[in-house]
């Protein structure tokens, strides 16, 4: 646990650094642009990382510009560059203090106490230092206050871990005077480096004052407290990747929770706390969420970032401490919860892109809940059936830009259906789970490709009715090919003789062929007449392919035979009207 804290915090500090590289050449085009006569000239001041969150100067108003340099390489090259004395004397200078209170602790020049003691009054100093010169020159100050906070947090971390010399109550009140002072002075100043600080120490704060890991409710009440922190700072600075932040600093202190096995070591009250908080923490993230975007009339990409990552981790909260009985209906009862909340967002705001993802999340959901309920065929069975229902509403709510996303959703029933085509389990007759299952999934494509179709075949085609009409066509196609190979299984599985049903098969699949090849033709419609070439091609593959080889020759003559005639016969009848005008289906 304390290696993956590491890491995250890299790399807010990476994030952290190339966040004051961008205050510096801000300041820095500030003092250029302004005009002797004129000292309290209102500047722009380009403050967004990643186009999401804005930090303001400490002028009494502020105007924000976009920026979109990702370059964090770059930017932590050019603000190191500037001042750099500043930057590497800081780093120095937190270098000889660890070494020089190591050398001081192997040659016991100072005890215990005075050790913890001078880091804490260092730190105080180098913090307050950092305020003072925060008013006149922000980048240093910026400077000053990260160093004196850091030194501050090792001599905590020291006391507590080396030496024993506090308990958790008294570590934890310092860490906590450290945190508001890191926070204090960033809403003073308005700074988000100093504000993203805040949230590095809080997250490693139960690390700090160690063993609030093993109490549950300690730890997740100091979670709950820093969440509602964050979001009512986030509220107020708009600054919305620390909400994403923040969750995920709840998700890791909470990933232990999410797999089933380790519950059993949990007494009952300690689940019951698990299952209260779990609720609490998805239900503030979610509302807190939902009221930013509609207060504010847009979703930043952070928005969007914390309501994906919030689905997941409701569903890692029911893995780990749900029953295996009730799965299925709480993450059925959370998809509901999401896809309300996307209704209402779009409703009060008419943004689509919010809906999309919380429609995307509440479909994810409903897709998980469905596959713990059922299994192997009864879960295609299932599958096909959402996915005749779920894509028509979408399209009639939120419109036909959402097309593209929800075809998406066909593709479960097609990839567990799979199973289903396999010809050994179709050998214990014709009435059974598969055979359900492939009927309902042909029926299903079958029926929502031509409701589609026809539900703007009298309308004007636009660029967003096109995709429908599109998705409409592949359907079909889908449809017909899985209506085939149904007809291929059903008639193996009631025919014993292999040349009887070959020639039953082989002559139904040159029949529709032709009549789709013919109907394609004489209606101008593309797509049914290479469909239906597509089909006799096939026949003519496998008679010349399989077939020759494989039947007997009283078989292969009446087979080759008939369908001979059938390919003749279609040429003779067929009918030589004139061409209609179609939407070339």
């Amino acid at each position: 646990m304390t290696f993956l804290f590491s890491i995250i915090a890299l790399i807010l500090s990476i994030i952290a650094l190339s966040k004051v590289n961008r205050i510096e050449s801000a300041y820095s085009k500030t003092k250029e642009n302004i005009s002797p006569s004129i000292p309290n000239t209102i500047t722009k001041v380009d403050t967004k990382i990643q186009n999401n969150f804005e930090e303001p100067q400490s002028s009494s108003k502020v105007v924000y510009e976009k920026n979109n340099d990702l370059d964090i390489i770059g930017n932590f090259v050019k603000w190191f560059s500037h001042e750099w004395p500043l930057k590497m004397g800081a780093f120095l200078i937190l270098l000889a203090f660890i070494w020089l209170v190591t050398y001081a602790f192997l040659n016991n020049w100072i005890g215990p106490v005075g050790r913890i003691t001078l880091g804490l009054l260092s730190g105080t100093s180098i913090l307050y230092g950092g305020f003072k010169r925060f008013a006149k020159y922000k980048t240093q100050g910026i400077t000053l206050v990260w160093l004196g906070s850091a030194i501050m947090v090792i001599s905590v971390y020291a006391a507590q871990h080396v030496y024993s010399m506090f308990i958790p109550l008294v570590a934890l009140s310092l860490v906590m005077c450290i945190i508001l002072l890191t926070a204090s002075i960033s809403i003073k100043y308005h700074s988000f480096s100093l504000a993203l600080a805040t949230l590095v120490i809080s997250s490693i704060t139960p690390i700090i004052i160690g063993g609030s890991s093993n109490n549950i409710f300690g730890l997740f009440s100091y979670l709950l407290v820093l969440s509602l922190g964050i979001l009512w700072f986030t509220r107020h600075t708009k600054w919305n990747v620390l909400t994403f932040l923040s969750l995920i600093v709840v998700s890791l202190y909470s990933v232990q929770y999410f797999t089933p096995y380790r519950i059993s070591y949990y007494t009952p009250i300690e689940v019951l706390t698990l299952k209260s908080f779990a609720a609490t923490f998805v239900s503030i993230y979610f509302f807190a969420t939902i009221l930013s975007i509609i207060t504010h009339k847009k979703a930043t990409n952070w928005d969007l970032y914390t309501a994906l990552l919030l689905g997941f981790i409701s569903y890692g909260w029911i893995n780990g401490l749900v029953g295996a009985d009730y799965k299925s209906y709480m993450v059925l009862l959370v998809s509901l919860f999401f896809a309300f909340g996307a209704y209402f967002v779009f409703l009060r705001t008419q943004l689509k892109q919010t809906v999309y993802l919380y429609t995307a999340v509440s479909l994810i959901l409903l897709s998980i809940a469905t596959a713990l309920e059922f299994n192997g065929p009864i879960l295609v069975i299932a599958f096909a059936i959402q996915a005749a229902i779920i894509p028509i509403v979408l399209i009639k709510l939120l419109g036909t830009e959402i097309t593209n996303y929800i075809a998406l959703y066909y593709i479960l029933p097609l990839l567990f259906s799979i199973s289903s085509l396999y010809p050994y389990n179709w050998r214990t007759g014709l009435f059974h789970k598969h055979f359900f299952a492939i009927l309902i999934i042909t029926l299903s494509f079958f029926s929502s490709g031509i409701y589609l179709y026809y539900s703007i075949l009298d309308k004007t085609i636009s660029k967003t009715k096109n995709k429908v009409h599109n998705l409409s066509l592949i359907l079909i196609i889908i449809a017909g090919i899985y209506g085939l190979t149904f007809i291929w299984r059903v008639v193996h599985a009631i025919i014993s003789l292999e040349y009887a049903a070959q020639l039953i098969i082989l002559s139904t699949y040159t029949v529709t062929g032709l009549i789709c090849y013919i109907t394609g033709r004489t209606q101008n419609r593309k797509i049914l007449n290479r469909f239906g070439i597509g089909v006799i091609v096939f026949v003519l593959v496998r008679l010349l392919l399989v077939e020759v080889w494989d039947m007997q020759l009283s078989g292969r003559i009446i087979t080759f035979f008939s369908v001979g005639t059938l390919l003749m016969v279609s040429v003779l009848i067929e009918k030589t009207n004139k061409k209609l005008p179609s939407n070339i289906l």
